[in-house]
């Protein structure tokens, strides 16, 4: 991938695409007139976005340490991950004023633009490499 030296990066350019697609679609649930889905995405969206920032930075602190205290201490932090999703959500789920599923979606966001950015990676280095045998003469 074109970010591994720079994870950094990555994690900007994934919360970007995210970002961009949340306000699309917020924006167009704005445009129908739908104000509760509209906030879920952009409240499911955020909490994604820091919980994203915050795994990054985990990461970053259990290479530092030894192989079983980092997978004790990224298993307690995932449990407490999970957790803050499931708080988000039955927040949803009680206040009127957010469409539950629309706060899901904006959960869900940030790891359908993982998932596609990396096919569209894949597919695009396949491409490039098939482009680069052709123009070598090698089928």
């Amino acid at each position: 991938m074109i970010f591994r030296k720079e994870p950094e990066k990555l994690v900007f350019e994934l919360s970007k695409r995210s970002l961009i697609l949340a306000l699309i679609l917020s924006g167009s649930a704005l445009l129908a007139g739908d104000f509760p889905v509209a906030i879920g995405i952009l409240y499911g969206q955020a909490i994604s976005l820091l919980l994203f920032r915050l795994k990054f930075l985990q990461v970053q602190k259990a290479l530092g340490m030894d192989e079983s205290g980092a997978s004790r201490y990224i298993r307690t932090r995932y449990y407490i991950n999970y957790l803050i999703y499931g708080m988000v959500l039955i927040t949803a789920h009680r206040n009127e004023r957010l469409n539950f599923f629309a706060v899901a979606a904006g959960l869900l966001i940030l790891k359908f633009v993982i998932f596609g950015s990396a096919a569209l990676y894949y597919v695009k280095e396949k491409w490039t490499n098939t482009i680069s045998s052709l123009e070598e003469g090698r089928d």
